[in-house]
């Protein structure tokens, strides 16, 4: 009989280095977290400044790359991260209506996302030199994979596809986004805007079954300057036919400044003799439309502003024609669109521009939509959102967002949740984080803080702003104690409040010193601050 070997064995000093090197690699193995490591050039460092800013996209491709692992060039030169296959989910918070200026001047009211987060990235929103892209449309919108660009481009080709009129209407959240007056019946605040300031509703629509097709009228509404800013001079409403239904020249209640005859052709002259005021405009027009009636216009909130009037039925052609996935990233003028869709020029007379003439350019326009599809006048821009790539590669994605939001980019989500509340956001994120792969949540409450501020309500009924920002502050930290460990979490203060944008957008048409105070306050605007984290 042979004797068994035995298995040497070897004093605890005197192993094998081969054997040591093996136990050790599996004890790493076994620990090793997820890391991630930006480049330094970006580091957000409180008191420094830096030119360095990362692109909104740049985020997009980390926020694919630890969700999909897919390769992504950009997000490899900004930033690694090691074990990026151990990353379980990524969650994502954006915060509204706070960008750098405001984090960096209220730090002391973010005491707990300054603790829960060491790593931070600058940076910056897109956009032109005179406006800023929205940051969450810059993360949701990505480039298509080669093959899924051929695709959509010979579907968008053969499309046949049709909708009514009411599915061109805007959402009570796209109103709400676009600076509508709306009534606090459906805006949700304690007071409506300008309800102590001469608002009026239009007649309330009630959806019937059985309802006829609902008539489209078109509105277009010259303006002065007053002293209290601008005021209503003249009023143009067609019907389907582009009959004109009312035209009316209105006499404003204050002395007026600037009759902007260059562009309403309206002069002093003209309303020398004329006795029509706000009121009776209002008056005529709620008898006029039906009450399922819905108005056409280009910007129409700045009409019916000028108007004091609420209606909720609305389509805007500066939103109907949009990208490939159907919403603008800038807003094409009335000229440019009847100009590239209707073949005619408009707004060339020297006396200004001719209301009746605006009013039947929109309505031809969204006839044109409405006949030839949703596709119709789309630019092709070769992106898809974020949800629809997830969705293809099979992961469960959650989206909770305002209405709105959800409607433009919630498609490709296993769970696209509409909320009312950040309260809702968070606690929607709470309840569906162990079965999403990646979470969308959106807090809107800094941003809506700064459109309740335009309201009639005194200041000492109003929170502050650095309550609301403790309020985010305390939803962030519950987002982060609900995510499991080895989860990417972003937390995204994307652009700051666009108010001051906005109102300078109006004044930069006419003076050359608004404009180059609108180009210093968008660069500004465009800068935020990312805090990344693996838990």
């Amino acid at each position: 009989m042979t004797k068994k070997s035995k298995k040497r064995k070897w004093p605890a000093n005197q192993e094998p280095v081969k054997k040591k090197k093996k136990r050790k690699e599996e004890s790493v193995k076994k620990v090793q977290k997820p890391k991630i490591i930006p480049h330094s050039h970006y580091l957000f460092r409180v008191g420094q400044h830096t030119k360095e800013r990362l692109k909104i996209s740049n985020i997009t491709d980390l926020i694919l790359f630890a969700s999909l692992q897919d390769v992504h060039p950009r997000c490899q030169s900004w930033c690694q991260i090691e074990g990026a296959d151990k990353v379980h989910k990524v969650v994502i918070v954006i915060v509204s209506g706070v960008g750098a200026k405001e984090f960096l001047e209220n730090k002391d009211n973010f005491p707990k996302c300054s603790s829960l987060f060491e790593l931070g990235i600058n940076t910056k929103a897109s956009g032109t030199y005179f406006s800023v892209k929205l940051p969450h449309e810059s993360l949701l919108f990505i480039d298509m994979p080669k093959e899924q660009r051929k695709k959509l481009r010979k579907r968008l080709e053969k499309s046949d596809t049709k909708l009514g009129r009411e599915d061109y209407k805007l959402t009570l959240e796209e109103m709400r986004q676009n600076n509508f007056p709306l009534p606090s019946a459906v805006s949700g605040d304690d007071i409506g805007e300008g309800e102590h300031n001469g608002f009026i509703s239009t007649k309330p629509f009630k959806k019937s079954k059985k309802s006829p097709e609902s008539p489209m009228f078109a509105i277009d509404c010259e303006m002065c300057n007053s002293a209290l800013g601008k005021e209503l001079t003249r009023i143009s409403l067609v019907d389907e036919s582009c009959k004109v239904v009312y035209d009316t020249l209105v006499k404003p209640p204050r002395l007026i400044l600037d009759y902007k005859t260059k562009f309403s052709g309206i002069t002093a002259e003209m309303l020398e003799n004329v006795t029509t005021t706000l009121t009776d405009v209002q008056r005529h027009l709620v008898d006029i439309l039906p009450a399922d009636a819905i108005l056409l216009g280009h910007s129409l909130e700045f009409d019916l502003t000028a108007l004091k009037l609420y209606h909720t039925r609305v389509i805007d052609t500066s939103l109907l024609y949009g990208d490939s996935n159907g919403v603008p990233l800038f807003k094409s003028s009335l000229r440019n669109l009847a100009r590239q869709h209707l073949k005619k020029d408009i707004q060339n007379g020297e006396n200004g521009h001719c209301s009746i003439e605006d009013a039947k350019t929109c309505m031809e326009l969204v006839q044109l939509k409405i006949k030839n599809g949703p596709y119709f006048g789309r630019t092709f821009t070769g992106k898809e959102g974020l949800f629809e790539r997830i969705e293809r590669s099979k992961k469960r994605g959650s989206f909770l967002d305002f209405p709105g939001v959800v409607k433009k980019f919630g498609k490709g989500a296993t769970h696209a949740v509409t909320c009312s509340s950040d309260e809702e956001v968070v606690s929607g994120a709470v309840e569906l984080m162990e079965s999403s792969d990646i979470i969308w949540t959106h807090l809107h409450e800094a941003e809506m803080f700064f459109k309740e501020g335009q309201s009639s309500i005194c200041d000492k009924q109003q929170r502050t702003f650095k309550d609301v920002l403790h309020s985010v502050d305390s939803r962030i930290q519950q987002i982060h104690d609900a995510v499991p460990s080895d989860c990417l979490l972003l937390v995204m203060f994307g652009c700051s409040n666009l108010s001051p944008v906005i109102r300078l957008q109006s004044q930069a048409k006419e003076n050359q010193a608004s404009r180059s105070e609108l180009k210093e306050v968008v660069r500004k605007t465009k800068n935020g601050l990312c805090f990344l984290k693996i838990t």
